[in-house]
């Protein structure tokens, strides 16, 4: 077998660990006669460095092929405690998970070729459904004309799920709604009466119990919790904000930021239909008026001009 060039990139399009044992295994070549290493270097992570041999040079007898792989090793995954106090020359814990590097790879690259082994397709619901249900879900909680985009989503929940791009990503691909903005909007507890520190009656009295401010006693008949994430969405027409009305939408809207969301802070979304700059008034006779930003209570409120404007309202969550 003659060696391809994995490393040299084109014009637009470098080799990745995953492409490159990708054809190596098309061309017949097996996993096990491939060795690889990490740079531990800045190099993007599972981009080829170094490969043996070169391109356009045939393989040996044995068979072995080495790459060097952009990225960090597996002892970059251990506790750092555990890093800091490994020594910097002779054997170490450096050296001894070196060899893991090589199984390190290939574990991430098979789970990369998940899709091909389980034959996930648009087409396919039946594996997409078994996919869904490997990640502890239950398929037929989700419509089946999502099941594909859901199985598109999960393998990245881990690393995605509370933070920004990660809810615009989710709500993009399951409800198909742009994020515009997020806000956080203060919350707080209400304390009961009964619970509250009463001053001493006597100068001389000295209350030991509930007595450190800020901790067990509280100025005030309320505490600010942790704020409330409120995501707003679109802007969305009329008739898409009327059909996410629809309970089976909702109950789908929830499902999809339970499974995004921070777990320790509740949300709100809103959603801003038409164009909020652009209301109608009376006697406008233009001829899409009626059909523009004219929903009573959405987009178009009576009220005193003096008051702040309302232009998103919230879903029924």
């Amino acid at each position: 077998m003659i060696m391809p060039d994995f490393v040299n990139a084109r014009a637009s399009y470098n080799h990745t660990i995953s492409s490159a044992l990708l054809t190596l295994l098309r061309l017949g070549h097996p996993l096990d006669r491939v060795n690889l290493t990490f740079s531990s270097t800045g190099d993007g992570f599972g981009r080829i460095i170094e490969q043996n041999p070169n391109a356009g040079e045939a393989v040996d007898e044995s068979g072995q092929v080495t790459f060097r792989v952009g990225g960090f090793g597996y002892f970059y995954q251990i506790p750092y405690a555990l890093r800091a106090g490994a020594p910097h020359d002779g054997l170490g814990l450096r050296e001894i998970l070196r060899p893991l590097d090589s199984s390190y790879i290939k574990a991430y690259f098979l789970t990369q070729q998940a899709f091909r082994l389980f034959d996930i397709r648009k087409d396919n619901l039946e594996a997409c459904a078994r996919w869904i249900e490997l990640f502890g879900l239950d398929s037929t909680e989700w419509p089946e004309d999502r099941w594909f985009a859901l199985a598109l989503l999960l393998p990245q929940v881990y690393r995605l799920a509370g933070t920004e791009g990660g809810v615009r990503l989710a709500l993009k691909t399951i409800m198909n709604l742009d994020v515009i903005r997020f806000s956080a909007k203060p919350d707080f507890v209400f304390q009961r009466s009964r619970k509250a520190t009463a001053l001493p009656q006597e100068p001389d009295v000295v209350q030991w119990g509930f007595d450190t401010l800020g901790l067990t006693t509280t100025l005030g008949p309320k505490i600010e919790v942790t704020r409330t994430l409120v995501v707003e969405v679109g802007p969305l027409e009329l008739s898409t904000w009327e059909a996410l009305q629809d309970p089976t939408e909702i109950t789908l809207l929830r499902n999809t930021l339970d499974l995004i969301m921070p777990i320790e802070r509740g949300y709100r979304v809103r959603a801003v239909v038409g164009d909020p700059a652009d209301c109608p008034t009376f006697g406008d006779d233009r001829d899409d008026a009626p059909s523009m930003n004219c929903s009573l209570g959405i987009d178009t409120h009576i009220g005193r001009p003096d008051r702040p404007s309302v232009d998103s309202v919230a879903f029924p969550l």
